[in-house]
């Protein structure tokens, strides 16, 4: 099961990276590695903003820098990912 679980988690960031990726102003990951739930996404617009934004809209992320946000994804908030990037273009 922890196997499933690992893998499922390195998919589901890897995902949600490209899906964040595919919007305008936005790179992610910024690190080209496998990241296991965890990545970092470069936004053209301020970092604390977006996330005040998303906050708002009931997601978490972390403010790294001015223009750098952690992201993390896991079997727990998995199902949400979808309305994360709508929130996410939405905040751009």
């Amino acid at each position: 099961g922890l196997l499933d679980l690992a893998s499922q988690c390195v998919r589901e960031a890897e995902s949600l990276a490209d899906a964040l990726s595919e919007l305008r102003g936005v790179k992610a990951p910024v690190h080209d590695r496998h990241h296991f739930r965890e990545f970092l996404v470069r936004t053209d617009q301020p970092a604390p903003a977006i996330a005040r934004d998303l906050e708002t809209g009931g997601f978490a992320v972390h403010v790294v820098d001015d223009h750098l946000l952690q992201v993390c994804v896991t079997d727990v908030n998995a199902g949400q990912t979808d309305a994360l990037v709508e929130a996410f273009e939405e905040a751009l």
